[in-house]
């Protein structure tokens, strides 16, 4: 597949970094594979193209920058370095190779139980340390979490795309209330609301991923975002049981994941250390060295059973922690056939408000580069196709794959969210490839508008899709407002008479955010 160039390609930045191929592009920036010199390690690098008239942006740029490269734990992506160069502010992470936890979710899930404690258990240990040094990540998701291969470990951790995180200090303005960033499928009530976050919404969204990975779905019904977000407020996900007979989840595992999706922040796990021992208590039951008894929760404290008293471990490498479990049943299936790459994927429902300065701070992606690995020894369909060819017959020549059509997307208004299988791809207007006979369906979205979904087979050049107003209820006058409450899920309709649009969702004090790589 060839890769699209740039005038990047082939210079040298900050004079060390040689720009060696384009990834990825979105609306405001771009990811390369380079080559850091005179070290020859190669690296991700990321430039923003930002006009910055007034200097601002290089101040809160360098601020945020320098505190994710504080961050060092082995299960977060590094950064390298950052600066101004030919004319763009660029980023140098280290470049990882694997597949992300969104499609392991994919391919393998629903996860092992131990699996899928130790790759929670990295993750605690990843943000713990973000934590410590006052940054939330408040984008938490399978998507942003990369699955590598460290010597004998098959799912090491590594937490990517911190382009949400704020520094909890008092002072830093995008952590106060008011300000909605996050990915609807995971974003936690307080941020919904738009209220003050903190470490414990990191927590709610490590526990809707585990959720995911054990259940093999998300809790809530995919659908547009208005719509996910109000059930992140008011809607409790099924039990195990209920959402599917077949699921084998010890109870306190389940107790586990109830704990950290609390809609109040209070009956949370307090922190990620919390959460992470009590993810070793589970892990022991489960692997039945430990009598299966619900764990004592007091405050978000976890009381450990005897022998099982915190340790030090989720401040340090993910390996000691992805040890302990049966790692020999958690083998990957390795089925890609060529080179892609992704790069920084949704900033969330509010992302659709436009371009502000906090969106130019999206700072820390890794660049996840699927390069084909060895697939394992069985690969039954494989070998029956092997076995069906007779060596006298040949192989048909390989077809040339179809040219891809560039197809303009755009909306009315401008700046709704385009999703494709349920992953916001951006926002319109928007340059999309199809092959032509291979067409793409898209979802999109925007606050107080109607949702739509469009099939684009490359036929047309351009698409714009029309997103009427949602239908408002106006009070009567001088009667007071109240609030929306959910309805029972056991009530039954009482009229078959169509009941009309509920008014449109609308946060106070909502950041104007959109993704700078969408």
């Amino acid at each position: 597949m060839n890769r699209p160039t740039d005038p990047l390609v082939g210079q040298t930045l900050a004079g060390r970094f040689r720009v060696l191929e384009l990834i990825d592009r979105g609306g405001m920036g771009k990811i390369f594979r380079a080559e850091q010199q005179p070290l020859g390690r190669i690296v991700a690098l990321k430039t923003l193209d930002i006009v910055d008239n007034t200097g601002e942006f290089k101040q809160r740029f360098l601020l945020e920058a320098a505190s994710c490269a504080r961050l060092s734990h082995p299960n977060t992506v590094r950064v390298y370095d950052y600066g101004e160069a030919a004319g763009a502010y660029f980023l140098v992470m280290e470049f990882l190779t694997g597949r992300t936890l969104h499609q392991a979710i994919k391919e393998d899930a629903p996860l092992d139980p131990l699996r899928a404690i130790a790759i929670a258990r990295q993750i605690c240990g990843a943000l713990e340390e973000a934590h410590k040094s006052g940054i939330v990540h408040r984008d938490l998701k399978p998507q942003n979490i990369f699955l590598t291969e460290h010597g004998e470990e098959r799912d090491f951790v590594k937490v990517v795309d911190f382009g949400l995180a704020k520094e909890m200090s008092n002072d830093s303005e995008v952590s106060k209330a008011g300000n909605v960033l996050g990915s609807p499928m995971y974003m936690a009530p307080e941020q919904v609301e738009g209220k003050t976050i903190d470490a414990r919404t990191d927590v709610y969204a490590l526990g809707l991923i585990l959720y995911t990975m054990l259940a093999g779905q998300t809790p809530y019904k995919r659908g547009d975002s208005l719509s996910i977000m109000m059930q992140q407020v008011h809607k409790e996900p099924l039990s195990f049981a209920e959402l599917d007979p077949k699921l084998d989840i010890a109870k306190t595992l389940e107790q586990v994941v109830r704990t950290a999706i609390n809609k109040d922040p209070n009956d949370r796990f307090a922190s990620m250390r919390d959460l992470s021992q009590a993810l070793k208590v589970a892990g022991a039951q489960v692997r039945g060295e430990f009598p299966p008894t619900p764990l004592e929760i007091n405050n978000g404290r976890v009381r450990a059973p005897a022998g099982l008293e915190p340790t030090e471990e989720v401040s340090r490498s993910g390996r000691r922690i992805a040890s302990e479990e049966d790692t020999s049943q958690h083998s990957l299936v390795r089925s890609m056939a060529r080179p892609a790459a992704i790069g920084v994927v949704s900033l969330g429902a509010f992302g659709l408000l436009g371009v502000s300065l906090l969106a130019a701070l999206s700072l820390v992606a890794a660049v996840v580069v699927f390069w084909p690995a060895n697939p394992p020894a069985a690969r039954p369909v494989a070998a029956v196709v092997v076995a069906a060819t007779p060596a006298s017959t040949p192989l048909p020549p390989p077809q040339a794959p179809a040219a891809p059509a560039r197809v303009h997307l755009d909306s009315t208004p401008p700046g709704a969210e385009v999703m494709e299988d349920n992953v916001v791809i951006g926002h319109t207007p928007l340059d999309l490839d199809v092959t032509i006979g291979t067409p793409r369906t898209f979802a999109l979205a925007a606050i107080g508008r109607t949702p739509k979904t469009v099939r684009l087979d490359g036929s047309a050049p351009a698409m714009v899709v029309d997103l009427p107003k949602i239908a408002r209820i106006a009070p009567t006058a001088g009667a007071p407002t109240a609030p929306i409450a959910t309805p029972p899920v056991s009530a039954p309709p009482v009229s078959t008479v169509p009941a009309a649009p509920p008014p449109a969702f609308e946060p106070k004090h909502v950041s104007d955010v959109k993704n700078p790589f969408h």
